[in-house]
C-alpha cells in the first residue's frame, strides 16, 4: 500500500526540500521503491534541484488538468510532479481537494512524498489532509524549535480532517556537535511527545550544491550523503 509523506515546517531554510529529494532518492535507488516527489511549493526548489523542465506543473493539476500528464520521469524508480510560481496563485476552496486529485497516483507509487511550502496556507493543509505521516526538519537551536509550534498547530488541524496522519518525527538539520544546548532542545521535544529521528543530518555547502540530484547521488561519499541513508532506514523501520 501506498505511503504518503509530507516533509514540513513553516520555517525556510531547514533543509526541507534537500531532505526530500534525499530521502527519495535512497528509497528509490537503495531500496528499489517506486517514488512519485511532488513539489507543493511555489518557489520551485525541488523542481529546479530535479533539473526538470515542466510543461504541466502542480498548479494545472490543482485547476483541473489530469495528474497523468503532468508526471515527469528523474531517475530509476524516480517520478516527480513538478512546480511553478503560478502556484501560488491558486485559490483553493478546502483542504481536501489534493487527497482527492492523488487517487490515480496511489496505484503508480510506493511512496509519494510533498515537498510542502514554508507557509501555513491552504497549499500545506491540502499536503498535510493527503498524507499518512508528516516529517519535520528543523535546525537544532531553540529559536527554530520554538517556532515549530505554529506548525504543530496545523498539523493537529489537519488530524481534525484526517485522522490517519501522524508525525513521524522531527529531523535535526544543520547538526553542529558544538551546540551545547542539544540535550535541552531534544528534551523539549520529548515532552510534547515527538519522535526525534537519531539520524541527523549535519552541515555541509555540498547539500545545497546538488543540482540533477541529490547530494546521495552527486556526492556519494559526503557524510551527509550516509546520514540520510541512515534516515531513510530509521524512517522505514518507524513507519513500517
Amino acid at each position: 500500500m501506498v505511503k504518503i509523506l509530507s516533509v514540513g515546517n513553516q520555517k525556510g531554510g531547514t533543509g526541507k526540500t534537500a531532505t526530500v529529494y534525499a530521502l527519495a532518492e535512497v528509497l528509490a535507488l537503495k531500496y528499489k521503491q517506486r517514488v512519485l516527489m511532488i513539489d507543493l511549493d511555489p518557489q520551485g526548489s525541488l523542481t529546479t534541484a530535479a533539473g526538470v523542465d515542466p510543461e504541466i506543473t502542480m498548479a494545472e493539476v490543482l485547476k483541473g488538468e489530469s495528474i497523468r500528464k503532468s508526471i515527469i520521469p528523474v531517475k530509476d524508480n524516480l517520478w516527480m510532479i513538478p512546480s511553478s510560481i503560478a502556484l501560488a496563485d491558486v485559490e483553493l476552496k478546502n483542504a481536501g481537494i489534493l487527497k482527492k486529485i492523488l487517487g490515480p497516483a496511489r496505484e503508480a507509487a510506493d511512496f509519494i512524498i510533498l515537498d510542502l511550502p514554508p507557509s501555513l496556507n491552504f497549499l500545506t493543509a491540502n499536503g498535510l489532509v493527503a498524507s499518512d505521516y508528516v516529517i519535520i526538519p528543523t535546525r537544532p537551536t531553540f529559536l527554530d524549535v520554538s517556532g515549530m509550534d505554529l506548525f504543530l498547530d496545523v498539523v493537529k488541524q489537519a488530524q481534525a480532517l484526517n485522522q490517519a496522519l501522524k508525525v513521524a518525527g522531527i529531523l535535526f538539520t544543520f547538526y553542529d556537535t558544538r551546540i551545547l544546548s542539544m540535550a535541552e532542545i531534544i528534551k523539549s521535544l520529548q515532552e510534547k511527545d515527538l519522535y526525534i529521528f537519531r539520524s541527523m543530518i549535519g552541515q555541509s555547502i555540498r547539500v545545497a550544491e546538488s543540482q540533477g540530484g541529490s547530494v546521495v547521488t552527486k556526492f556519494p561519499g559526503n557524510p551527509r550523503a550516509a546520514e540520510y541513508v541512515k534516515f531513510a532506514a530509521e524512517l522505514l523501520e518507524r513507519i513500517k
